[in-house]
């Protein structure tokens, strides 16, 4: 199956990855294209978050999140803890879009710098993975709310497998 038979068929069956455009270098094994093609489903925390991906080539990801009030802090913005949660998904799912069959990664550590705030709606994450050596893999990536700068990160992340 190729890249644009995964895309038509998600907005088809898909609704979190409705709007996604998806190139030919993911490793059609991997599951990371199982999720594209509606055949596992995003992890809950992706559902809370309101997760869409955007767009998506081996090793990078766009999506966007949309925050509600129930992520606000007292002062009426989002909380640090739920853009670190947005931030994360971005940066492991930019690994997992590199990675081949049974292949999946676990976040061994994670900076998170806080440049703005954010408010409730939409935001918009980058991840991209910097470099991937035997089993450790470095991303980073930024998170924007109208076009601003709100958070940046950089991250470790374990390769796993689940092969026996």
């Amino acid at each position: 199956m190729n890249a644009r038979t995964i895309a038509d068929n998600l907005a088809r069956h898909f609704s979190p990855i409705d709007r996604c455009s998806v190139r030919d270098d993911i490793d059609e094994s991997s599951l990371f294209s199982s999720i594209l093609r509606g055949e596992l489903p995003l992890p809950p925390a992706a559902a809370l978050l309101g997760l869409q991906i955007e767009h998506a080539t081996r090793g990078s990801v766009a999506l966007s999140c949309q925050a509600g009030a129930a992520f606000l802090n007292p002062a009426g913005h989002v909380q640090g803890g739920m853009l670190s949660a947005m931030l994360d998904e971005a940066l492991s799912i930019a690994a997992l879009s590199a990675l081949g069959q049974g292949e999946y990664v676990v976040t061994l550590e994670m900076k998170v710098q806080f440049i703005g705030a954010a408010t409730p709606g939409a935001l918009h994450a980058q991840g991209r993975l910097v470099h991937r050596g035997g089993r450790i893999a470095f991303v980073e990536g930024e998170l924007r709310q109208d076009g601003q700068l709100v958070a940046r990160a950089t991250a470790t992340v374990l390769v796993r497998s689940q092969r026996g």
